[in-house]
């Protein structure tokens, strides 16, 4: 069931805003930065509604809102938009799909680098089919967002990556029915972004790309790259 049209707009400013600075976004903050939604009371008193009907959440006693899981489930379901890649992401991608055009084991690898450098998330290929093998790169660059400064978080994020094959291969099995996006997102203690190319009858193999962060990841132009690079796959 969607929300109204000032809910819809300001969860989805609230959440752009915190995917941004990783900081709870109060309503004096929206009113500031952003155009059409009233008084900073009216934003406050809407913000309230979305923190009782679960989107939202305050972190801390007299501190602004930050998403709940709800909240993003909403903001990819409804809000987000897959958008066509930077042209100089794209770039990268073209030329290391020229240069390993016949080497799928370097292709795999250098499309990881690209990935977690243009996206700063964990950012991976997996092979499903009649071998399955596991590319993935970007770990040192999602330690530096401010979630894993917890050292519990960073630990458990961590073990996570180590741990990718299985959670990838569940996304897949349960996903790759009836799924009429281009990529899919899951959602819990950390972020995942996916999509999916199938072989064609003589390769047989499935090329899964996916790439994972803290939950406040940028689902957005993750799965835009996501999705651009799968179409080459």
């Amino acid at each position: 069931m969607r929300l109204d049209a000032r809910k819809e707009h300001i969860l989805n400013a609230t959440i752009r805003e915190y995917i941004r600075g990783a900081e709870p976004v109060s309503s004096g903050k929206l009113s500031e930065s952003t155009g059409g939604f009233g008084s900073s009371a009216t934003i406050r008193n809407v913000m309230l509604e979305l923190d009782e009907d679960g989107f939202l959440y305050q972190p801390h006693t007299s501190a602004g809102r930050a998403p709940t899981d709800k909240g993003y489930r909403y903001f990819v379901d409804f809000l987000m938009k897959e958008k066509d890649p930077p042209e100089d992401s794209k770039r990268d991608i073209e030329q290391v799909l020229e240069r390993y055009e016949s080497e799928d084991d370097m292709l795999f690898d250098e499309l990881t680098h690209v990935l977690a450098r243009r996206l700063n998330l964990v950012s991976g290929v997996m092979t499903h089919g009649r071998s399955k093998r596991t590319f993935k790169y970007g770990l040192g660059a999602v330690m530096r967002e401010p979630e894993f400064v917890e050292h519990r978080l960073a630990v458990d994020f961590a073990r996570f990556v180590d741990n990718i094959d299985d959670a990838i291969e569940d996304i897949y099995q349960n996903g790759r029915h009836g799924n009429e996006q281009s990529f899919h997102v899951t959602i819990g203690e950390f972020g995942i972004v996916s999509s999916w190319a199938d072989g064609d009858a003589d390769d047989g193999e499935t090329r899964i790309v996916f790439s994972v962060g803290p939950r406040r990841m940028n689902y957005e132009k993750a799965a835009s790259l996501l999705g651009y690079v799968t179409k080459f796959l």
